[in-house]
């Protein structure tokens, strides 16, 4: 038996093509040219990470920048929803909100997972809510000198959560956070095509 037949062959050629010989696939090789060689792209642009991204969660371009125009616009992004007969409303949340949720969760220290994210959520759904069926709740916009304005807003609708049944402020958490994907989505610097 020949050792050479057990060696694995340098070029595989496909079933019913002729092999091409050693000299002629040389002269082939030599004759391409870099530039005709097509090179399958490796890796996405974030902006493609992003538009794979959205239509994961069925946002479309339009819709993003729409959300985006709001903000930059109104200072706010708002959306309304409806369970059964009941309709609620979310925006979304300033600096304000986002300094007294840190300043709550430091002063609290919520000892356990679970503790800190239920905290979290109803903070955040407190900061967000703007409707609940008949219930209106302001937002005063915020501003340098008014810090103690948006504190009592807040207090209200943070007691009107804790009012809530708990499958209502669990399915109102749910929809937060769906809300804040598309939100966080729709503004993600890879949404800029030349970012």
């Amino acid at each position: 038996m020949d050792l050479s037949d057990l060696e694995p062959k340098s070029r595989l050629s496909k079933i019913g093509e002729e092999e091409t010989p050693p000299e002629e696939a040389n002269a082939t090789a030599s004759e391409v040219k870099p530039e005709e060689v097509a090179v399958p792209t490796l890796a996405k642009t974030p902006h493609e990470e992003w538009l794979e991204e959205i239509e994961e969660i069925k946002l479309t371009k339009a819709e993003a920048a729409r959300i985006v125009d709001s903000i930059l616009s109104k200072g706010h992004y708002e959306e309304a929803y409806k369970v059964n007969k009941t309709m609620f409303a979310l925006r979304t949340r300033s600096t304000a909100d986002a300094d007294r949720a840190m300043e709550i969760l430091h002063e609290q220290k919520p000892s356990s997972t679970a503790h800190y994210s239920h905290l979290v959520s109803r903070i955040n759904l407190a900061s967000s809510l703007v409707k609940f069926g008949p219930s209106s709740f302001p937002h005063t916009a915020p501003a340098s000198n008014n810090r103690d304005v948006l504190d009592k807003e807040w207090r209200e609708r943070y007691r009107f959560i804790t009012s809530l049944p708990a499958p209502i402020f669990y399915l109102l958490s749910q929809v937060l956070q769906k809300f804040d994907q598309k939100v966080a989505l729709a503004g993600d610097a890879r949404s800029i095509e030349n970012f």
